[in-house]
């Protein structure tokens, strides 16, 4: 520390005091809203995000840290040319995220349904909003590091009722 300057040093110990902070707060899941996103008007598209951003309020008051692509890109169409890199982007999301929520349309859109696709490849668990807003609001509400596996025995203890309802949270690949 003999060649730390005084600047470096107050750094060390901001760095140190927050590490003692995030070891104590509560790991959050992280969450990923998907659905809709383009339409044929702009009133649809705004409509289709405010859906989205409805969801993922939701979720943050649940306990979720929570992506919601709509906000992220909201109204960027155009500006990166005729290629625009949002699926893509979308989907190294959709990687580092717990879960993935299907919110209402998801079934005709086709940047849901590869999302959708790719979660459950990767063996992200993938919920349905707002079938399974309840057992999202039990699993929010807890500890990611010690209730990742018991949210995930209570889905599977709950994939043969839910199935027989057509709700069951999608968890193919998972453990």
């Amino acid at each position: 520390m003999d060649n730390v300057n005084h600047d470096d040093r107050d750094m060390i110990t901001l760095a140190s005091d927050l590490d003692v902070k995030l070891s104590k707060r509560k790991q959050k899941f992280l969450a990923y809203v998907s659905g809709p996103y383009s339409a044929l008007s702009e009133w649809e598209i705004k409509k289709n995000i405010r859906r989205a951003e409805d969801i993922a309020v939701e979720l943050w008051k649940f306990g979720f840290a929570v992506i919601c692509p709509h906000k992220n890109t909201e109204f960027l169409g155009g500006c990166c040319g005729a290629e625009e890199p949002w699926i893509d982007g979308d989907l190294v999301m959709v990687e580092r995220s717990d879960l993935v929520i299907m919110g209402e349309g998801w079934e005709n859109s086709k940047g849901a349904l590869l999302e959708r696709r790719h979660a459950m490849k990767m063996g992200i668990p993938v919920y349905y909003w707002p079938a399974h807003s309840l057992r999202l609001k039990w699993i929010g509400q807890h500890d990611a590091r010690v209730s990742g596996s018991v949210a995930l025995m209570l889905d599977r203890s709950a994939k043969l009722e839910c199935r027989q309802r057509d709700l069951s949270p999608d968890l193919a690949g998972v453990g």
